[in-house]
């Protein structure tokens, strides 16, 4: 019987630094005497196929979280209702998902580079137990997200409506790189598991070409299929281009056919209306300037005598110094 330690002092079976970090991280086979060429086993196939199963539940359940991501509070009220602790539920869960899902991506990863460089697959049984660990936790989550929350569905439906033709071509892309390992798992596998190869690589790919004739994007609609255009109110008046609640920006407001106007009233101290959004005249007119000791007082503390001695426009002009209208009139 001849010793690893003979066989790694002959220049063929001497250990190499990255084909041993790969078998070791996925086979627990760091010594090179351990590593071998043979083809792979029926089990450790299954197990892979099984890999690539929870590699895709914990995809689906990474791009959920992400996209739930602005009803994070949701799940975290719903959670504080029934624990009674305030804490933030989302961040947790989102955090842990993406540990899972890179774990899962590392060990496909190092699948596919067995498969490249000629080397049998073979998963170390801690990291099987672990698999299958994830793929019940995955369904589980899938399971309770579908009983209490389970309009987030749709959201993530909406978002994939926008997204998948991005998520095509990234697929289209992994999917070319892929064909080199596959080519040589195909070439090194015996007959009848050559035909169940080919025929999965062939149904995805057809599936991965032809998706986009099952996405329908909103983005993207022909002319009739435009709705009514909505109604426009000017608020405030076209305040883009002309100081708000004034004469000129409800004027600048009709020129763009706008259905209607809106504004905000004020009663002054003697009982009459005027137009002001704000609670006091600070920041629209100038009464720092008129009435230094009043400046945060409320607008309608004031009389309409002094409302009438406040300049309403110059502000406008000192702030957006590129709309100026000599024409104004406030």
């Amino acid at each position: 019987m001849v010793s690893h330690i003979k066989l790694e002092n002959q220049q063929k079976y001497k250990n190499h630094a990255c084909l041993s970090c790969i078998t070791g991280l996925y086979g627990c086979r760091w010594k090179r005497y351990r590593q071998s060429t043979e083809p792979t086993t029926m089990v450790e196939v299954a197990f892979f196929i099984i890999l690539i199963i929870a590699f895709m539940l914990m995809a689906i359940l990474f791009y959920f979280w992400f996209v739930a991501g602005n009803d994070a509070n949701d799940i975290n009220w719903y959670l504080w209702t029934d624990l009674h602790s305030w804490f933030n539920w989302y961040l947790l869960l989102f955090t842990l998902t993406t540990l899972v899902f890179s774990y899962i991506s590392f060990l496909i990863i190092f699948g596919i580079f067995h498969i490249f460089l000629g080397q049998q697959v073979h998963l170390h049984v801690i990291h099987k137990i672990l698999v299958i660990a994830t793929i019940v936790g995955a369904v589980a989550a899938i399971i309770i997200i579908t009983t209490i929350w389970q309009d987030e569905w749709q959201l993530l439906y909406k978002s994939l409506q926008i997204s998948a033709p991005i998520l095509q071509l990234v697929t289209v892309v992994l999917l070319t790189l892929l064909t080199w390992p596959f080519a040589k798992l195909f070439f090194k596998s015996s007959p009848g598991f050559q035909i169940l190869q080919l025929t999965i690589y062939l149904v995805v790919l057809i599936f991965i070409y032809l998706s986009p004739l099952l996405i329908h994007n909103p983005c993207f609609i022909s002319s009739d299929e435009l709705p009514i255009r909505p109604r426009i109110l000017a608020h405030r008046g076209l305040q883009q281009l002309a100081p708000e609640n004034t004469r000129v920006a409800f004027e600048q407001a009709l020129k763009y056919n706008v259905f209607g106007l809106e504004s905000d009233v004020s009663i002054s101290w003697d009982g009459v209306p005027f137009l002001m959004h704000d609670s006091n005249l600070a920041r629209t007119t100038n009464v720092k300037e008129m009435f230094p000791s009043r400046e945060w007082e409320l607008a309608s503390t004031f009389n309409i005598s002094d409302l009438k001695e406040l300049d309403a426009g110059s502000w406008f002009i000192e702030v957006k110094p590129t709309h100026k209208h000599s024409f104004l009139d406030y």
